[in-house]
């Protein structure tokens, strides 16, 4: 019997970076990675490296390539090196790079924190586009 090796914290993270640029999956999204990050670090980067990426398989990312997959998706430089979290409105806060001036998600409804974090997902998705 073989077993699944636990995922990377950095696998973990690209992941869910994937799923939240392709909710439905994409066949070419390993592809797409692979040619940004080629672009940004002139090194020869393919979908299958992506793939051992996204599976856990490779321990050690560089520094350029973490980079490169940052950029890609638009979040902080230091996406990669921040907890794991559990999605809460704090990490959306913090993964996004937004703050609100006085806003505390303690004060929010359940329902209220939702919609934030709606908010968020978009203005995220906002400043991906801009940054392309």
């Amino acid at each position: 019997m073989t077993t699944t090796p636990e995922l990377s914290d950095f696998a973990l993270a690209l992941n869910r970076l994937c799923a939240q640029r392709w909710p439905n999956g994409s066949r070419s999204m390993n592809r797409e990675i692979a040619a940004a990050v080629a672009e940004h670090t002139g090194r020869t980067i393919d979908r299958q490296y992506i793939h051992r990426l996204r599976k856990g398989v490779v321990r050690s990312v560089s520094s350029d390539v973490r980079d490169a997959i940052c950029l890609f998706f638009g979040v902080p430089l230091t996406y990669f090196s921040a907890p794991v979290g559990d999605g809460s409105l704090t990490e959306q806060m913090t993964a996004h790079s937004l703050a609100v001036a006085g806003l505390r998600s303690s004060e929010l409804s359940e329902e209220g924190r939702r919609d934030l974090e709606r908010v968020f997902e978009e203005a995220s998705e906002i400043l991906r586009r801009e940054r392309r």
